[in-house]
């Protein structure tokens, strides 16, 4: 069903919540600024939740469907078709989107170091030092290629890119991208005390 969200103390044990939406959910994130889940979804739905249990629905200012959510460096991105929101507290977003940016899909986004990266259809790469000015990279995914979703290691500082292939010899602006096989969306989030919600456009919560 549409709007589905499950919580769940372990990572095996499933409750099912009401998110408050009728539309579809793709995205979770746990911001450990604020200490609040944020999930995304269909036609610009944002909601929030303090515990994964009470969920409020935020005003994002678009209609335009969201896919990725990523928290870090003091503020959170959401990003989806032709669109990319800030804000760094959750309830007030900016639209920070560059130009140019019309019909492309961000299906996934992260962290490169402290540089964030959102990642899209078309082979497109966008990345910021502030979370506000977004530039985009030059051909650092092949233009034929889907990117489904980025994540990166904090420690080495390296991005892994999902694709529906793999690919080697990618390279970002300054680190390079490691190539990976097909990972599953971005659709739980874990808070500090292990909790997890999971956003799923299932009503079993299989299609995560």
């Amino acid at each position: 069903a549409s709007g589905t969200l499950r919580t769940s103390p372990d990572g095996v044990t499933w409750t099912g919540r009401t998110s408050g939406t009728p539309n579809s959910l793709f995205a979770a994130v746990w911001d450990d600024v604020n200490n609040v889940f944020v999930v995304v979804g269909n036609s610009g739905t944002i909601i929030t939740s303090p515990d994964g249990t009470n969920w409020t629905t935020q005003t994002s200012g678009t209609t335009d469907h969201l896919y990725s959510a990523f928290a870090g460096s003091g503020d959170i991105i959401v990003a989806g078709v032709s669109t990319i929101l800030r804000s760094t507290n959750f309830t007030s977003w900016t639209n920070v989107s560059p130009s140019g940016i019309t019909g492309v899909e961000f299906n996934g986004g992260g962290y490169v170091g402290t540089t964030r990266m959102v990642v899209g259809t078309s082979g497109r790469v966008y990345t910021s030092t502030n979370g506000t000015t977004w530039t985009r990279q030059g051909a650092v995914v092949p233009a034929c290629i889907t990117p489904y979703w980025l994540t990166s290691d904090s420690t080495t500082g390296y991005a892994k890119l999902a694709s529906n292939q793999t690919f080697t010899g990618l390279n970002s602006f300054s680190t390079p991208l490691r190539e990976t096989t097909i990972l599953s969306a971005p659709a739980i989030a874990t808070d500090a005390d292990g909790d997890h919600v999971a956003a799923t456009t299932s009503g079993t919560g299989s299609t995560l």
